[in-house]
């Protein structure tokens, strides 16, 4: 079910980036993080369907949505610099993922399940 939802969060990142007015017009898009979000034994998030699993993990869920999420974008934007903040099942502080966007000053997209 979420499967299907892919292209759709696809298109919303896209337009969140690229057309809302005066969001980057002042500097040219070079970088966007893509952040998976929870991850890790310490963080696992919920469990539920995706994909024909029952038990599927949040973190396992979010990791799947933006590493296609990246690949998409980059496909979509060469010329940007596309990078995931995670590509494997690891727990990453959000503190401080946050001062490492507070210090680059990069757009981030953030990938959150929802029902």
């Amino acid at each position: 079910m979420l499967k299907n939802k892919v292209p759709v969060l696809v298109a919303i990142a896209a337009f969140n980036l690229l057309i809302i007015p005066g969001t980057f017009s002042q500097k040219k898009l070079t970088t966007i993080i893509v952040d998976a979000g929870h991850g890790g034994t310490k963080d696992p998030g919920a469990t539920g369907q995706y994909e024909n699993s029952l038990r599927s993990k949040e973190k396992d869920i979010t990791l799947a949505i933006s590493l296609k999420l990246v690949a998409e974008l980059k496909k979509q934007l060469p010329d940007v610099n596309v990078k995931p903040t995670r590509t494997t099942d690891i727990y990453q502080d959000p503190r401080e993922k946050a001062k490492d966007r507070q210090r680059t000053g990069r757009p981030a997209i953030f990938v959150h399940t929802c029902r």
